[in-house]
Formats: structure tokens, C-alpha cells, sequence
């Protein structure tokens, strides 16, 4: 509980009335019995704001593929070494309202695409994402470090010797 009881400041209808502080530093007058049964554990403030939280909660299991593309972006930047360096825009690492910004700049990912940087060499940001299907993005990519010449998709298997190519 966040609330401490201070004082009784009324009885009215039967019921009696606390001033209590909240951890946060608010004043809320409540309930004998809210206070016994656990209905006010907090001031309206502190409510407000998990419930702010819950409602993030709630749009990411209504936005359930969104979400999973926006959870994979973050754990690809921030534990596969490789990634470690592609910098993620700010307003979609902000706290507990990142994935809602993420969602209003993106907006829903459509059946069968995946969240793609158009420049690879640029971060994850608003100007620079798309949602992609998976041709699209086999069209997006560097140039393999076995790749022959100066096209993309043309390599030399280290199995055969011989020369493979990737068309779509």
C-alpha cells in the first residue's frame, strides 16, 4: 500500500473517513472500508498512471504481431553483438510508452511482413523502417563477404567450386 493514514476527517452516511498521504506526496481522502478491504491502496495520481501502464499492456495483446516485431527489434539491438551498434530512435526506447510510439509511427504490421530498415546503415527510426515481406527484403541486403563481382546474390560454394546465384 502507498497510503498512510493521518487522521479521521469525517463520518458521513454511515461511513468513516481518513486524510491519507500518498507515497507519492499527494493527499487522498478515503474510506474506513477501502482502506480494510484494499479498494484504496493509492492516490488517484499513482491510479492514473498504472493504469496508463495497463493500457500499454492491453494494446500490445491487441496488437500481438506488432508488439513481437517491436520486442525482436529491441532484443536484436541490445544483445546480438552484431546489432549492438544500429542505434534505435529515442521517442521508441521511452519507457513504458516506447511500444505505443512505435505503433503510432508504424502503424499495424500487415499479415506477412516484417519490420525492415530501408538503409541498413541507418537505425531504427521512424524514416527509416517499412514493413516488408520477405522477397523484399532478400532485395535489401549487403553484399555476401563470398559474394563474386559487384552483384548481390552471386557467390562461389566452398562445397562444389562452383558459382551460385539467388534469384527471386
Amino acid at each position: 500500500n502507498k497510503l498512510t493514514v493521518l487522521s479521521r476527517v469525517k463520518y458521513e452516511k454511515g461511513h468513516i473517513f481518513y486524510k491519507c498521504a500518498c507515497d507519492c506526496g499527494a493527499i487522498a481522502v478515503v474510506t474506513r472500508n477501502n482502506i480494510l478491504k484494499g479498494n484504496s491502496t493509492q492516490c488517484n495520481s499513482c491510479g492514473n498512471l498504472g493504469r496508463k501502464v495497463n493500457n500499454v499492456v492491453n494494446c500490445a495483446n491487441e496488437n500481438r504481431y506488432t508488439y513481437n516485431s517491436y520486442r525482436s527489434m529491441l532484443l536484436r539491438c541490445f544483445e546480438l553483438d552484431r546489432y549492438k551498434t544500429v542505434p534505435i530512435c529515442a521517442r521508441w526506447l521511452d519507457g513504458s510508452v516506447g511500444f505505443l510510439n512505435f505503433l503510432e509511427d508504424m502503424g499495424q504490421r500487415p499479415d506477412d511482413h516484417t519490420l525492415d530498415r530501408i538503409n541498413n546503415s541507418l537505425g531504427y527510426e521512424p524514416s527509416n523502417c517499412r514493413w516488408s515481406t520477405a522477397s523484399m527484403q532478400n532485395h535489401n541486403k549487403k553484399k555476401r563477404r563470398d559474394s563474386v563481382g559487384t552483384h548481390i546474390g552471386v557467390s562461389k560454394s566452398s562445397h562444389t567450386g562452383k558459382f551460385v546465384v539467388q534469384l527471386n
